[in-house]
């Protein structure tokens, strides 16, 4: 029966699926699945069906035994990694033989079928008779000389040594009899390289059974001829692929146990694979092989004896610890007093958001612990590095040769130091140079932890090639740099991806993670949701990938799971972190800021008024044409941050400052209140109304200057002429000419405006859709005349080269009366506590992890300028009225109770200095290392080396709640200091602790505003049984409070502040 020329569909079809199958569960590298569908559709379009079939049975018997025996290697075998992520090459290896046998046999006997007629234009193969299913059997000796046996014999032969080798390497080691050694016939442990069992042989044996069997019935059900003479058929197919079988697994066990070493751990009695390194005085015995040969994901037995190089997923000097073949291998003991320490962020040299400001901040308290032994580790930003990094040349011997070996694998790096306070040492590694191995790098991810990465998601993609570059010189540094402990600090997701993957190589280095804030939890926040009632409810994984961040919410998870130490920056994120993450963080690390002190009290209210006449030139030139309130009764007010317009509280803000506009016009109050928005947005320029007034505000100040000095000048020359004679008088029209006055009327009627001053001062992209501006057409705030509440929303970044308001952030903080953040969602929230160090009053709320820290740390935090407006238990509406109470009363204060206020905020900053709130990384750091090294701090007694220190401290009495209230209540009281707040206790068992019960100082309504309280009164701790555990007052030492003599002191500075210039 002659073929007709058609094209085989299902063949396309079936081969097809499995490359996209394979390409979707990260089997495959893309060159695998192309070399996959190739193979395949050549294989399943052959004439003979029993060649396509085969493979297929193949295919899906492997592939169901594979993951059926890694559930056991994983117990086994210490490092063990799923062998996915073929490469085409690899494919290509384990079906050559019979790929190539398929093509000659079809190309032969096969004459007008596609893809066939092609192949054998091209190839020029002599050809056989035509296959006809009915004339004539492929297994007959007689067609071309046996040619046709020959080549299905080649294919049988093939799959029957795959399966065989796979079903013994799989299943063999779920055998219950103990398994010995193919060279000396001894018994050793499950997993060994070269080891056979009874039941990973009879595994073989029945593999290539199987093989045989399967082409035996395709032949008999398919050909005629072939049904006829199945009796004589049937026994050379099954006992060829018997044999096959057996000796795939034979020939694969006798590399094993010759060319490929086996090492095993006596301490954890599991096997460990090449990728792991040895713990700690973990005793290592090296049971057979010699280092020359690995796995490399090549599966079939036969075809170890081919080598692939392929790109390293693990470079090799990553083991560098057991390329030797002793037969003990006790890694030399780390020196952990004196360890070096590597803190890497995606925000180092690279300002994006807050952890910029952290590191940044934090690095003199660092630098001045650890000297060079510090390094910062972040991405090579071309725009920034080379103006901030002095470039310089590793002195460490060891770091040297690791960025040398990187260079040499093609990854661009630049070390040298960061010209900041303190200049650390900084090692910036370009993610771009890397970009090659992205893909080999995701496909490692998911097969390492299961983590998804879509294509196009840049940040992710950045993040994956950031944290395997660190992971890569981690490895390669610690395998040259023998004899002292190593910690890696990581901040955020971003660089978080480094952390499973040092766990997944075993490799000794001591891991710290901080969370800053939950993806998730921003995220969730930012939507109409009641965040923290619903806290526990949440379906993580729904919520994620409904919001398509799933796959960065997993790199976040797998980090915090996967370090050493897990800690965030406040407690409501660690409230958080534990039931979105799923893990209870170790500790709570607080956001400091480098405090500089002046010498007298009365300096800082000095900077307050300069700053504050800054302030005064743009309001006027603002509200040019309806400037008709006094600036010595104007309050400036302000909200600054990111535009997160629910997660920043800006609709409390807004409606809060409604409420007080009309309390205020009620009480016929005079003050009025200029209340700014800071918050960048999309914007395409300046409105034009703003760059006016400034414009016209600026020609009256000049005008008015010059003819102010026109006049001095004629008072001076009058008075001059005058000798006593006559009486000394002068007349306006002799001081001012009509020249002048012409002038400055043309500038004063250059003032005049038909609308209300605009509350924002850009032309926004999105206008009529601006959740804030919407707002503020909501409440009717335009500005009007009878308005005691002014609003200005500036949607840019502040700075002094800014035509509108030409002043730093800084400087714009220092001359506002009140910052106000009514935060949802605040991890920490460092623009209250920038206000409190400069010395401005602020508020914030139970909700950020700024207001937790001084709700805990003082005992009446509103009476020293610091508001919390209570979110976790009131309503909206409640807690807008208690924001619209803060603003009202601070209206109502003196200029004298402001000052006050100002000067006990101040006293405030120490609380926040890092060299208090450092000592919480420095305690993270510890209980790491304490975990990582438990034999370095004990005796050869087994006593502690450090009995008398506790690092972490017992913490306040802990209790169990008999209920758990609607909100997160996570009040820890009873704490002195900024290093108590943070105390890492690994025996936490949840974050509520009971409150210090202790003396309070009387005080009465009176004092608060006239007066100037001493001493603050911060919330206590009982020290029995803690000694050393942080600081304890902001000054170091024991909490004292003031003397006599300390009032006195403070009294006699206060005395120095002119009230009357100052505010």
């Amino acid at each position: 029966m002659a073929l007709s020329t058609t094209f085989p569909f299902i063949p396309l079809a079936i081969a097809t699926a499995l490359a996209v199958n394979g390409t979707i569960s990260r089997k495959l590298s893309p060159s695998g699945s192309a070399t996959a569908f190739v193979v395949g559709f050549l294989l399943l379009a052959a004439p003979v069906r029993a060649i396509g079939i085969s493979l297929l049975v193949f295919y899906l018997l492997a592939t169901r035994a594979t993951i059926y025996g890694n559930k056991r290697k994983a117990q086994l075998e210490e490092g063990f990694q799923d062998a996915g992520y073929r490469s085409g090459w690899q494919v290509l290896c384990n079906t050559i033989a019979a790929f190539f046998a398929a093509v000659l046999w079809s190309v032969t006997f096969t004459s007008n079928a596609i893809p066939w007629t092609f192949l054998s234009s091209v190839l020029g193969i002599p050809k056989g008779p035509l296959y006809d299913a009915e004339s004539w059997c492929p297994l007959s000796s007689s067609i071309s000389n046996g040619l046709s046996r020959a080549l299905l014999f080649v294919v049988l032969g093939q799959f029957a040594c795959c399966l065989g080798d796979t079903l013994a390497s799989e299943l063999g080691i779920l055998s219950t009899s103990p398994p010995i050694l193919l060279t000396t016939l001894k018994p050793v442990p499950p997993g060994t390289n070269g080891a056979i069992s009874l039941g990973g042989t009879i595994a073989s044996t029945a593999g290539g059974c199987i093989i045989g069997l399967t082409i035996f019935a395709s032949l008999v059900v398919e050909n005629s001829a072939c049904r006829a003479e199945w009796a004589a058929i049937l026994p050379g197919l099954v006992g060829w692929g018997t044999v096959s079988g057996l000796l795939g697994s034979m020939l694969d066990s006798l590399l094993g146990a010759t060319l490929q070493r086996t090492r095993y751990s006596v301490d954890s009695k599991r096997i460990l694979q090449d990728a792991s390194v040895p713990r700690e005085k973990e005793s290592i015995k090296v049971i057979s092989g010699l280092n020359l040969l690995t796995n490399n994901k090549i599966p079939s037995g036969e075809l170890d004896l081919v080598y692939a190089p392929h790109p390293p997923l693990l470079p090799p000097p990553f083991l560098a610890y057991t390329t030797t073949s002793m037969a003990d291998e006790t890694p030399p003991k780390r020196d952990v007093q004196n360890h070096l320490l590597f803190e890497c962020a995606w925000e180092v040299v690279n300002k994006v958001g807050g952890i910029y400001t952290v590191i940044k901040t934090k690095v003199p308290v660092t630098v001045a612990e650890y000297g060079d032994r510090y390094t910062l580790v972040g991405p090579l930003m071309y725009k920034t590095a080379p103006m901030e990094v002095e470039a310089l040349e590793p002195d460490d011997p060891a770091l040297a040769a690791t960025l040398e070996q990187m260079r040499s694998q093609g990854v661009k790096s630049l070390y040298g130091r960061w010209l900041i306070e303190g200049a650390p040492r900084v090692l910036l590694f370009d993610t771009g140079s890397a970009f090659h191995r992205l893909d080999e790098w995701k496909g490692d991810l998911w097969n390492l932890a299961g983590i998804p990465s879509p294509p196009h998601d840049t940040e992710t993609n950045d993040a994956i090639l950031f944290g395997y570059l660190i992971a890569w010189f981690l490895g390669e540094y610690v395998s040259r740099q023998l004899h002292t402990a190593v910690v890696a600090h990581f901040h955020e997701w971003q660089a978080g991806v480094a952390i499973p993957i040092c766990r997944k190589r075993h490799l000794d280095v001591t891991t710290v993670f901080t969370t800053h804030a939950t993806l998730l939890g921003r995220y969730l926040c930012a939507g109409s949701v009641d965040f923290y009632n619903n806290l526990q409810y949440f379906d993580v994984d729904h919520e994620a990938g409904k919001r398509g961040i799933y796959h960065r919410y997993c790199i976040e998870r797998a980090s915090t799971h996967c370090a050493d130490v897990f800690t965030t920056v406040s407690h409501i994120t660690a409230y958080e972190s534990e039931h979105l993450l799923k893990r209870k963080p170790d500790g709570v690390v607080p956001n400091g800021l480098n405090v500089v002190k002046f010498q007298a009290m009365h300096e800082f209210q000095n900077l307050h008024a300069t700053a504050k006449a800054k302030i005064h030139d743009f309001v006027r030139g603002h509200f040019y044409g309806h400037y008709d309130f006094d600036l010595e009764n104007t309050l400036y007010v302000f909200i600054a941050g990111r535009y997160e317009y629910r997660n920043k509280g800006v609709d409390m803000f807004i409606e809060s400052l409604a409420r007080l506009n009309y309390r205020l016009k009620k009480a016929g109050s005079k003050m009025t209140v200029v209340a700014f928005i800071i918050m960048p947005a999309s914007t395409n320029s300046y409105t034009i109304e703003a760059l006016k007034g400034q414009a016209v505000m600026k020609q009256l100040q000049d005008t008015v200057s010059e003819i102010q000095k026109r006049i001095g000048d004629r008072l001076f020359d009058h008075s001059a002429r005058f000798n006593g004679e006559a009486k000394f008088e002068v007349a306006p029209a002799d001081l001012i000419s009509a020249a002048d006055q012409v002038l400055l009327k043309r500038r004063i009627f250059a003032l005049k405006r038909n609308s209300l001053p605009p509350v924002v001062t850009h032309n926004m992209k999105d206008d009529s859709s601006d959740p804030i501006l919407n707002q503020i057409r909501r409440v009717k705030l335009f500005n009007a005349h009878e308005d005691r509440v002014k609003i200005i929303f500036h949607p840019d970044f502040l700075s002094s080269n800014n035509p509108i308001l030409g002043l730093d952030y800084e400087e714009f903080v220092r001359g506002c009366h009140l910052g106000i953040f009514p935060s949802y969602y605040e991890p920490w929230g460092y623009t209250p506590a920038e206000c409190t160090v400069m010395g401005i009053p602020s508020v914030t709320t139970n909700l950020s992890g700024f207001g937790c820290f001084m709700q805990d740390m003082i005992e009446h935090p509103e009476d020293e300028g610091c508001y919390i407006v209570d979110r976790r238990m009131c309503s909206v509406e409640e807690s807008v009225n208690q924001l619209t109470d803060y603003l009202e009363g601070f209206c109502n204060k003196t200029r004298r109770q402001r000052i006050n206020q100002r000067n006990r905020v101040e006293r405030l900053s120490p609380l926040l200095d890092w060299k208090n709130l450092g000592v919480e990384y420095a305690k993270s750091r510890q209980l790491a290392l304490r975990r990582a090294y438990p034999d370095a701090f004990f005796a050869p007694s087994g006593e502690s080396d450090e009995e008398d220190v506790d690092y972490f401290g017992a913490g306040p009495e802990r209790y169990h709640p008999t209920s758990v209230p609607a909100s997160p209540r996570l009040r820890i009281s009873g704490l002195a200091t900024p290093g108590d707040i943070g105390t890492l206790t690994e025996e936490m068992q949840r974050l509520n602790t009971s409150d210090y019960r202790g003396y309070g100082f009387p005080r009465s309504s009176e004092d608060e505003d006239e007066g100037y309280p001493f001493p603050i009164v911060l919330k206590i701790r009982s020290r029995a049984s803690s000694v050393h555990s942080g600081v304890s007052t902001p000054g170091g030492g024991a909490f004292k409070s003031l003397s006599e003599r300390d009032l006195q002191k403070a009294d006699a500075a206060l005395s120095q502040v002119n009230g009357d210039k100052a505010d």
